[in-house]
């Protein structure tokens, strides 16, 4: 198995919860071992879902020792003693890089960790990039994919501290879900076709709009790129008219593209480089789909 560092941006916990449970549950069929370093409110969620898939998560909880389970709070707790700012490199290797290299000593092994997303969610973003640093060093030294999951959609004031964190990550998940389109959007009063010269069209009609905003040229290329991917998307596998969507805000620039086809299978949205929807996650602060009664909306929001 590739090693990869994932991050995913979610709005609600169901969101959440869609992502991890999947992910989870193909790591122990394909046997690896899992440790999931959460709440314990998110574990007792976790294990329910995964008992409706069918996983018997007493069982790999046993002597086999597959399925481990740590408090994020009580171990963060514990790298921060007095709340005392960053954890200490050592610390993290004594305690999470011990376990690691425990569980990696005989089969591949898949994290889920949200004890940075703790942090995020206090409001203490400089320690939880300093701790995504050390799980990056960490992933360094030994072989495992970490999924991390932050909550909340990004704000202004955060729009360099999620740079960093994007960068730091192999892929940016997609935000999955059901619920109605908040944002209040600009739709481009043009409906293309699923022909191969629409990415074109779409491209060079985006890069006019943003022209319009005053952007800068560097914003207005990652723009007009991901919304050709976006309309490539649309063409190479909806295959169904589609219209574009665009709203510019102060961190960054929303573009969607809303189609006529039904979301079939979760695993083919999963972005992976260097093309495509891989690319669509390497140009974005997040990305994700709205599903809808007729259709979807794939959607990315570009750093200013």
């Amino acid at each position: 198995m590739v090693c990869e560092h994932l991050v995913q941006f979610y709005d609600t916990e169901d969101e959440l919860v869609d992502a991890v449970v999947p992910y989870l549950a193909t790591g122990l069929a394909a046997g690896d071992a899992v440790l999931v370093i959460a709440t314990e409110s998110h574990q007792r969620i976790f294990e329910r879902r995964l008992d409706a898939l069918g996983v018997d998560v007493a069982a790999r909880s046993g002597a086999a020792g597959r399925y481990v389970t740590v408090d994020a709070t009580e171990l963060l707790r514990y790298l921060r003693p007095e709340d005392r700012g960053e954890p200490c490199p050592q610390d993290v290797d004594d305690s999470v890089g011990r376990l690691i290299r425990r569980l990696t000593a005989d089969r591949t092994l898949r994290v889920y960790s949200e004890m940075i997303a703790l942090l995020w969610n206090a409001g203490e973003v400089a320690d939880a990039v300093a701790l995504e640093e050390l799980w990056r060093r960490l992933q360094e030294r030994e072989r495992f994919t970490l999924f991390c999951g932050y909550p909340g959609p990004p704000s202004p004031e955060r729009a360099e501290a999620i740079r960093r964190l994007c960068r730091s990550h192999s892929k940016v998940l997609p935000t999955i879900s059901a619920r109605a389109l908040t944002l209040e959007t600009t739709p481009i009063e043009a409906d293309f076709t699923p022909t191969l010269e629409s990415p074109s069209r779409v491209r060079e009609l985006l890069r006019s709009v943003l022209r319009d905003c005053d952007l800068d040229e560097d914003l207005i290329e990652c723009g007009t790129l991901a919304a050709s991917e976006l309309a490539a998307n649309a063409v190479l596998h909806a295959r169904t008219s589609f219209r574009l969507l665009v709203k510019p805000t102060p961190s960054s620039v929303w573009i969607g593209v809303e189609d006529g086809a039904p979301l079939t299978d979760r695993q083919s949205v999963i972005g992976r480089a260097p093309h495509g929807l891989g690319l669509i996650a390497a140009l974005a602060l997040r990305w994700g789909i709205r599903l809808k009664e007729t259709g979807k909306i794939v959607w990315a929001e570009i750093p200013r």
